[in-house]
Parts: structure tokens; sequence; C-alpha cells
């Protein structure tokens, strides 16, 4: 008789959990627009709706090893594999990263700490905000991201002009964050990068969806950037990372050049 009252409490138990979750996801996407829309006045620009899309030549995830995962096929333009994990937390295309917020069952996942994903924007923009989004999880929100280093891609004559007359500042921005550029997989091209926000991600705040500022000094120089990096530096210590949601904010660079 005890067993069974023990397990029915478990079972309403969880039934709440479950049912907390689910009010707790309704409340954040309700909530999320109204947040956004008055503190972030830039459209963000690495939506897929908006016409966004991830480079594969810019995105890496650290390899897989263990024996809690299975592979699944390879994406038609990619060469390397996406997981799936006993932990229930689905994982598919690096694209799952562009949609207005994080979303249960939708995300990117890779194997480590480390790993990035490329972005070419919808339009080019001079970029202002960044933000990132986890979903509340039961039990731990070890497996987000803590902490990430958004970089931006010089192309055209202009900015890299504007590059060129601003090599101090840049280098010196460089050298505080002490952190090597982003991977690329066409080792052939010679590419710029500018570090546009050094981002600690908080999972101890109360909202998970979470706004960072372009460096001061960045946003002085006049650059504009169609195709963003966003680098994972650490996790929260788990021996995965899940990326949910990363939005690039920016004034759009059509009819301002």
């Amino acid at each position: 008789m005890l067993c069974c009252a023990i397990v029915l409490i478990g079972a309403v138990l969880a039934l709440w959990d479950d049912l907390h979750i689910h009010i707790h996801f309704a409340t954040r996407s309700a909530l999320k627009y109204v947040t956004t829309g008055s503190s972030l006045t830039n459209p963000n620009l690495a939506l897929v709706a908006g016409g966004a899309a991830t480079l594969p030549m810019f995105t890496m995830e650290a390899p897989l090893y263990g024996i809690s995962m299975r592979w699944l096929p390879r994406h038609s333009e990619y060469n390397d594999h996406t997981m799936t994990l006993d932990r229930k937390i689905p994982c598919g295309h690096p694209a799952s990263v562009l949609h207005p917020s994080a979303v249960a069952d939708r995300c990117w996942c890779f194997m480590g700490s480390t790993g990035q994903v490329g972005i070419m924007l919808s339009h080019p923009a001079f970029i202002t905000n960044i933000s990132l989004d986890h979903i509340p999880l039961r039990s731990s929100l070890a497996n987000a991201p803590r902490d990430v280093v958004i970089w931006g891609v010089v192309d055209g004559e202009a900015n890299q002009e504007r590059y060129d007359d601003s090599i101090d500042i840049l280098q010196d921005l460089r050298s505080r964050l002490d952190i090597r550029s982003p991977f690329t997989r066409n080792e052939d091209r010679d590419l710029v990068y500018v570090p546009l926000a050094s981002i600690f991600y908080n999972i101890r705040k109360s909202d998970l969806f979470q706004q960072f500022e372009v460096f001061p000094e960045v946003r002085q120089l006049n650059m504009d950037f169609g195709i963003i990096v966003a680098q994972v530096t650490s996790n929260w210590g788990e021996s995965f990372t899940a990326l949910h949601h990363v939005g690039i904010y920016g004034e759009k660079t059509e009819g301002l050049l």
C-alpha cells in the first residue's frame, strides 16, 4: 500500500513538473516579444524566416566520442556528423539556432565545450546587439554555453580600409580576449575577423533570454558585416553543448552607404 502511494505521489510530481515546464515555455514565448521589442530596437537579422542561413565553411563542432550517442545521417551540404543523446535533447541542423527564441524540441548540439556556427545575415548591417537563449531544464543547465565570442568577417573595400585604419585598436581588443580567430573549412581563403562581443551567458539569471552589446570600440569604426561567427569557448560543465538561439541585431546598411 505504501509503495503504491509513493509511486502515485511520484507520478503526480512528475506530471506537475512537466506542466510547470510547459507553462514556463508558454509564458516566456508570450513575454519574449514584449521584452525584446522594448530593449532591442533593431531587427534580428539572423532569422531563417528573414532569409538568414548557416554557412558550412564557418561551422565546426568537436569530434564525437563516447557510448551515449548514435550517429545520424549526414546533411547533404555538411562533412560532419550530428548526434542525439540519451538525455532526450534532440539535435539537428545548425540552422536550428536561427529562430526567435529557444524551443525545447529544436537545438544544435556538439560534443565537448567548444564549437562554432557561421551565420549569413539576411542583410549586411551595423551590428549593435546579440541575444542568446536556452530552454529551462528540470535537472541541469550544464549543457548551456558559458563563454561565447561573436566575430564579424571583414568584407568589401570600404570595410577593409576601416579595418586597416584601426588595426591598433582591433589588435588591442583581440589581445584582451586572448583567443584564436574562428576556424574555417576553406584554408585557402585569407579571411579577416573582427571581434564584436565577448559574452558570458549566465544560467543563474531568472531570464534565460539574454542580450549583449557590441564592443563600443567596434561600433565606432562604422563597419558593417554580412557574415557572423558565434564561437562557443566553454559551457557549464556538461560533456556536450546545446545551442538553441543566436540573435544578431543591427541597422541594415541598405541606403546608408
